[in-house]
């Protein structure tokens, strides 16, 4: 009995036990259901989906081969997340969190505000619906990034400005243009930084500027002229302001909703 381990058919046993348990934990857990149902509804949506593609409607054998490629890749999600496949998959992740964000922001119902409620709304929101000032600037470019490095060149051409000389032969040669016509603050901004944009909205017309840095280097701007600004008529703006309006209630209740569901949750950060 004490050499009972070394008999081949205990040995064939612990064997055959370990083949098992081995088999348990390296084989995939089979799906939850393996039945595929497609309601009236999902194929709707599904034949909705094919048509805004196809731009026509589905014939009955394209509506076969719709159904089929669902069944398809219905099967292989269900094969794929029983062997753990998109577990910690970031891109699975943050399609599913899409998803399902999308789903939520499907139920918010947004109702009409009243005339009083728009108009609240609109005055604490003017700027949004004022026509801008706009601008038209000629400007001298100095490829350094510093005043001090282009210390000489700036100096020479503001020599050449008061001597009337023509200001579109100095300065060293830009990327874009030297004259910016009929331009707003905002489309200032995205071409030469917020800086720039906001140092040539505040020059007076009609004259050079002192240096000005942008993204680019140094600039000497004179504006030549300035389309003033005009507050935004209610009455005028009225569908824009409800379209506006409606956004931004859509936008406040969809993350209503969405912090609804992340409330549900107990978060712990170490």
């Amino acid at each position: 009995m004490k050499n009972w381990w070394k008999e081949p058919f205990v040995h064939f046993i612990l064997l055959g036990a370990l083949l098992f348990a081995t088999q348990n934990i390296w084989s995939p857990a089979a799906p939850e259901s393996t039945d595929i149902v497609i309601s009236k509804t999902a194929q709707d949506r599904l034949f909705g989906l094919w048509t805004l593609e196809a731009l026509r409607e589905p014939t009955d054998q394209d509506k076969q081969d719709i159904i089929a490629d669902y069944v398809r890749e219905e099967a292989l999600v269900r094969e794929a997340e029983a062997l753990g496949l998109a577990d910690g998959d970031t891109v699975v992740r943050r399609r599913l969190a899409q998803k399902m964000r999308e789903l939520i922001e499907d139920r918010v119902d947004m109702s009409a505000p009243s005339d009083d409620e728009l108009r609240n709304w609109f005055k604490s929101n003017q700027q949004l619906f004022a026509t801008p000032e706009r601008r038209t600037f000629q400007h001298i470019f100095f490829a350094g990034q510093s005043a001090e490095a282009n210390a000489d060149k700036i100096i020479t051409a503001q020599s050449a400005l008061k001597a009337q000389q023509n200001w579109q032969s100095l300065g060293d040669a830009f990327i874009e243009k030297r004259v910016y016509s009929d331009i707003s603050i905002g489309e200032t901004t995205r071409i030469f930084g917020r800086g720039f944009a906001e140092s040539i909205f505040a020059e007076p017309q009609g004259q050079w500027s002192a240096p000005i840095t942008s993204a680019f280097g140094q600039h000497l701007v004179r504006i030549a002229a300035i389309s003033t600004g005009k507050a935004a008529n209610f009455e005028e703006k009225r569908p824009q302001i409800l379209s506006a309006w409606q956004e931004a209630q859509r936008r406040s209740a969809n993350q209503a909703a969405v912090d609804d569901v992340i409330a549900r949750y107990s978060v712990e950060v170490e």
